[in-house]
């Protein structure tokens, strides 16, 4: 319960109010990487913070603190500020526009001069799964609306999905984006939310393949025989086998790739729209695409749909 202590949020406060130069710093660390990276053509963009507030997966209970309802979810904020100075921060989209926003117009100014060009993703608090701070949280992208087309919100898959899965909640991300007029991708994700995601134009990222973080449910397949196993949520859809322990699987690509698993995030999808996209979706079961966009007579671009054909 770390996340409670005065320690916790009087440092991320403090990072928030630029107590000591932090926010400065912070900045400054940014324009660092941007002025090395900048002209890096493999870069996709800069995520400012991961998850600037953290709710926990869910934990059964029989009270609640802050919110939510009997045996429901406990959800343990933390990094939003310093909610004992500051207990406004827990509203939805308070923190949102009061704290984040305002470090990332910071950042935004830091990084520009090095790199003007490449996206930066950035995050509102994740707990915020209802629509209220989606509607009413940033007020403007980093650095304000001429940067709309450089930004990218980004945000994980809903912390309650029992309250609100990702049906409900995918839509409440879709209208912040059409609000802000920016990207939207979903940085953290696994196979069962990616046809929704798609309906919504999402871009999306599976979580590390790492070895030495294979404990957390969507890593590289944890071995039924594992002791975490039976307190995983989906324990087994990594796309590499294992060979019924902790230690990778010793072969090549050919022998340890778990096809099943592969296929799962082989998606077909357009790299390229001659046109303005109005509707797109993927049918990962019944391996049906389908794209309706209007046609730009300006362009003289073909239209391009990526199909993986060893998995489709």
């Amino acid at each position: 319960m770390y996340q409670f202590t005065t320690a916790i949020n009087t440092a991320v406060g403090d990072l928030y109010s630029n107590v000591n130069g932090l926010a400065d710093r912070f900045a400054n660390f940014w324009a660092k990487n941007a002025a090395v990276w900048g002209k890096n053509q493999y870069v996709v963009g800069y995520e400012l913070l991961n998850e600037p507030w953290y709710a926990s997966k869910t934990i059964k209970i029989n009270f609640c603190i802050f919110f939510f309802s009997f045996d429901s979810n406990l959800l343990i904020p933390r990094r939003c500020g310093n909610v004992y100075t500051q207990p406004q921060l827990l509203i939805p989209g308070f923190a949102d526009r009061q704290t984040l926003g305002p470090l990332y117009d910071r950042v935004n100014a830091a990084i520009r001069p090095f790199d003007p060009d490449h996206l930066i993703f950035f995050q509102g608090v994740t707990w915020e799964i209802l629509g209220f701070g989606e509607k009413y949280g940033f007020e403007h992208v980093p650095g304000g609306n001429d940067y709309r087309n450089r930004s990218v919100l980004a945000f994980h898959n809903s912390i309650a999905e029992d309250l609100d899965p990702e049906k409900n909640y995918y839509p409440y991300k879709a209208e912040e984006m059409q609000r802000l007029g920016c990207a939207a991708w979903v940085t953290e994700t696994g196979t069962p939310q990616l046809d929704i995601a798609d309906q919504f134009g999402f871009s999306w990222m599976h979580w590390d393949y790492k070895w030495y973080a294979n404990i957390t449910w969507d890593n590289p397949g944890t071995s039924p025989k594992s002791f975490l196993a039976p307190f995983l949520q989906t324990p087994f859809l990594g796309i590499w086998k294992t060979n019924g322990s902790y230690l990778p699987c010793t072969g090549g690509v050919d022998d340890c790739l778990d096809v099943a698993a592969a296929t799962g995030y082989s998606r077909v999808y357009p790299q390229a729209i001659a046109g303005r996209q109005s509707t797109y979706s993927f049918d990962s079961t019944a391996n049906v695409f389908r794209l309706t966009y209007t046609i730009e007579p300006s362009c003289t671009l073909p239209t391009e749909i990526a199909v993986p054909t060893r998995f489709r």
